[in-house]
């Protein structure tokens, strides 16, 4: 996998076969059979997994067990059902708070975001390269020497407003990087110098909707900490709430992009919000039609006949 998948990708499929090789009790691949991929459905409802990462995780084991050469039939109806869930975007009124919170650094940042519908490591890699000034559009591209390839392996350009590029062509004229949102050097470690593709934007979305009083007060969780115990380094654990930590859950990239698509279907045909998204098939792209037509009922509900009985 780490000679032929994505740099994301290699990742998250070892970390699934960790999971894997964690709950699976056998070790020849010839003794698999079908009530080891059911065991692995009933480990992850048993960790409170959701179901979408538990067929996932199973997904990836059946592929590289069955390259392995076992032989492994699941039956039809063995695969758990899934709830689709609506699309979750950003409100105005949460985005002119967020906005206001944010530093000229930050806003800059998100505007791209939220103007672009790119994914997280599309902006982390952005060069001023990639940035058409006369037609205003910001491309998604490869770029071989630091190992990043578009999701799909699908290049595009998004029209963005003129505003935002002017932003941008002021942030350049202050930049001695090739990137245009590079990482900053660490201010112990000698070795980490910046200038690398930042890895920390999520950090930062969350820290401002902390700061803007935007969290929900209700996610609670734990989070690891690395501390030197006699010189060598221990990941102790520490709870949360983020009513008084910068940690909610309804705050992630993700919904930027979300929030850009859900706009977008009021101007553009869902073939060409396809290609804005970089979407391989159009039906990941219709799930936010539901969105839309949600939205456009609205008025019909309020003047419907079933209001005179309210």
């Amino acid at each position: 996998m780490k000679a032929t998948k994505g740099l994301a990708t290699y990742p998250a499929y070892a970390h699934d076969l960790r999971w894997y090789r964690s709950v699976c009790k056998k070790h020849l691949v010839s003794r698999l059979d079908r009530s080891d991929a059911m065991e692995l459905f009933a480990a992850g409802r048993d960790g409170n997994l959701n179901q979408k990462t538990i067929n996932k995780r199973v997904i990836v084991t059946l592929q590289a067990m069955r390259a392995a050469g076992a032989s492994i039939h699941l039956r039809k109806g063995d695969w758990p059902k899934t709830t689709e869930k609506k699309v979750d975007i950003y409100q105005p009124e949460d985005l002119t708070k967020f906005f206001a919170a944010c530093t000229a650094e930050e806003r800059v940042v998100f505007q791209v975001f939220l103007c672009t519908g790119f994914r997280e490591r599309e902006v982390a890699n952005l060069a001023w390269t990639n940035i058409d000034w006369r037609e205003g559009k910001l491309n998604v591209s490869a770029k071989p020497e630091v190992g990043f390839t578009p999701k799909s392996y699908e290049e595009r350009s998004v029209p963005v407003p003129r505003a935002l590029i002017t932003f941008l062509r002021e942030r350049m004229k202050t930049s001695s990087s090739l990137l245009v949102f590079p990482s900053l050097p660490h201010p112990t470690k000698q070795e980490c110098k910046g200038d690398r593709p930042n890895n920390h934007m999520l950090e930062m979305c969350k820290e401002v909707a902390f700061r803007a009083g935007l969290n929900c007060g209700y996610c609670e969780g734990e989070y690891a900490v690395y501390v030197m115990r006699k010189g060598l380094s221990h990941a102790d654990k520490r709870s949360y709430c983020c009513a008084n930590s910068p940690r909610c859950a309804d705050w992630y990239l993700h919904k930027f992009r979300h929030t850009f698509a859900t706009n977008m279907l009021q101007s553009v045909d869902i073939r060409n919000l396809q290609v804005l998204l970089g979407h391989k098939n159009i039906s990941t792209t219709e799930k936010y039609l539901k969105t839309m037509r949600l939205e456009q009922l609205r008025e019909k509900v309020e003047n419907s006949s079933l209001t005179d009985y309210l």
